[in-house]
């Protein structure tokens, strides 16, 4: 009796284990709202005491009209700004990109590290590798789409293998 209620205890263990997605299967799952779609949200982890962050993805519009990013807001940070980074010679330099982001009907805009990017100012904790990072993109068309953005290593240089899949993720408007 004691073996069978012990296999039971294993069989209903692991049975809660496999049926909760882990916040990295989450991350994975595009967002869509309308014509827009959010696809491979990632940011980098940050040292302990770091103020700021960056957080990257791939904006696509489905759409027949331009659609525009005009704002991002995270529980995380205490503002985020939408910001570029530019090369002059050796010298990179990063403004903020006032007004939002075009996103052209039938394209796409990249968020990456050398580019667009999210700027993660007065971040409340550590981004910590494994776990995500919510953010909300307003759009002036598709309106609010929430994402959770997976947090790779501090020198990653794009979303890690398996980050972004062909899912629908929880969004909201």
């Amino acid at each position: 009796m004691k073996r069978i209620l012990f296999l039971a205890f294993l069989f209903a263990a692991y049975a809660s284990i496999v049926a909760i997605p882990t916040e990295a299967a989450r991350s994975e799952q595009p967002a869509k709202s309308g014509g827009i779609r959010i696809e491979h949200p990632w940011a980098r982890a940050t040292p302990p005491s770091a103020p700021s962050g960056a957080a990257y993805m791939i904006v696509r519009n489905g759409g027949s009209q331009t659609d525009r990013l005009i704002a991002v807001r995270s529980a995380a940070a205490a503002h985020v700004e939408i910001h570029a980074s530019t090369r002059d010679g050796n010298i990179v330099r990063m403004t903020s990109v006032p007004g939002g982001v075009a996103i052209p009907a039938g394209g796409k805009v990249a968020f990456e590290p050398t580019g667009l990017h999210l700027m993660l100012a007065g971040l409340k904790h550590p981004l910590v590798q494994g776990q995500t990072l919510p953010l909300t993109l307003t759009f002036e068309r598709a309106g609010d789409i929430e994402v959770d953005a997976a947090i790779d290593s501090v020198g990653a240089s794009g979303p890690a293998a398996g980050m972004g899949g062909d899912m629908d993720m929880g969004m909201h408007h």
